[in-house]
């Protein structure tokens, strides 16, 4: 409900008094959501904080730092922080909690996934990859919007406890894939080996 414009020039108390009533009303409901109540402990602070889903991107003035809450490349909602980047020459706005977890209900060990950190960097991880000699091109469980900075490469747990002899390197990375080669731990020939990846970017 908006607000009554009042009083305007020449108007009594009389005249106003129901619709400034009415103001105090509105102000009233308005402030009850999301904020602890009236004449409580804490009285003005949040208790909590909600946010509409924004339809476009908001603008924010130049040096503000913003939160939002907008549709992400999960095609989840997400929560937003607008920050600067670059000692404040650039901007990135950053989906805070965004994860596998946005499009998943839970994950088994060994599942590939990903998530953001608030800096902007991005984790992803995937368990008991295969390779055998030179890999093909392994897709990332997401592209890195901008570029991969480090991928590391492990050769898994041999849960049999035995020594299976592998091994595997990395080979190249790119912002959407990467390479390995895979091989006896004492040559270079060709061995199928069980791997680990840990990968960081932004």
């Amino acid at each position: 409900m908006a607000l009554n414009n009042v009083p305007l020039t020449g108007q009594s108390l009389s005249q106003t008094r129901d619709q400034i009533a009415g103001n105090f009303s509105v102000i009233d409901a308005a402030f009850s959501i999301d904020h602890v109540p009236y004449n409580a402990a804490f009285q003005g602070e949040h208790a909590r904080v909600s946010m509409p889903v924004q339809s476009m991107i908001p603008t924010f003035n130049a040096g503000e730092y913003g939160l939002y809450n907008a549709a992400g490349s999960t095609g989840q909602n997400e929560i937003f922080l607008h920050k600067l980047i670059n000692l404040g020459a650039g901007t990135m706005d950053i989906p805070l909690a965004a994860s596998i977890l946005s499009t998943v209900g839970s994950l088994t060990i060994g599942q590939a996934g990903w998530t953001y950190l608030p800096s902007g960097f991005i984790i992803q991880w995937q368990s008991n990859m295969s390779a055998n000699g030179q890999s093909a091109n392994i897709a990332f469980p997401i592209p890195f919007p901008n570029q991969v900075l480090c991928t590391m490469i492990t050769t898994a747990y041999n849960g049999g406890g035995s020594d299976g002899n592998g091994f595997v390197r990395l080979n190249q990375q790119a912002a959407m894939n990467y390479q390995v080669y895979a091989s006896s731990r004492t040559s270079v020939t060709p061995q199928t080996v069980l791997f680990n990846m840990l990968a960081i970017g932004y």
